[in-house]
């Protein structure tokens, strides 16, 4: 996740061919941000040779379901294309010191209890 002034990115790794956005994660998500947002920008990060599989525009929320008194709020979403080599040397080794509530001993928040904006991989 990524914030400024105006604009939110999320970040979604994904393998599956389908991945919709928990309304209730983004609404509480929102909720918790400064009233200057204006633009959500949604970002499936997917495997190079999954692209084929991947080419229809995922299950996103309407802004105005997300926000409903906001006029001004858009909900966009993109798609970035990686090889499994980039994305292999972008992982981080060993385990996460401290992954918040719900977390195992390696930091791995793997459920989705509704809290996720998200929801889960497969």
């Amino acid at each position: 996740m990524f914030s400024d002034l105006d604009k939110l990115i999320l970040l979604q790794i994904t393998i599956v061919k389908r991945h919709n956005i928990n309304l209730r994660g983004l609404n509480e998500l929102c909720k918790s941000l400064p009233t200057t947002i204006k633009n959500i920008n949604i970002v499936f990060v997917i495997l190079e040779d999954r692209i084929s599989e991947y080419s229809c525009i995922q299950s996103v929320p309407e802004a105005k379901d997300v926000k409903p008194r906001s006029m001004d709020l858009m909900i966009n979403q993109f798609c970035l294309v990686l090889t499994e080599e980039t994305m292999q040397s972008m992982t981080v080794d060993g385990a996460f010191k401290d992954g918040g509530v719900g977390a195992d001993e390696s930091g791995s928040r793997d459920n989705d209890g509704g809290d996720m904006v998200m929801g889960s991989t497969q």
